[in-house]
């Protein structure tokens, strides 16, 4: 009897998605002139 083997190949992309009038942020220095970053990390 032959052994068996599992393979497994995964792969992991991440792309900047950019939404006309929403400006996402992690703090206020990312965010427009006038504006602070919000809990739902959104500019406002």
């Amino acid at each position: 009897m032959s052994p068996l083997v599992d393979l497994v190949v995964s792969s992991q992309v991440e792309r900047p998605v950019e939404i006309a009038g929403l400006t996402s942020c992690n703090d206020s220095a990312r965010c427009p002139g006038g504006q602070a970053c919000q809990p739902d990390l959104t500019c406002q």
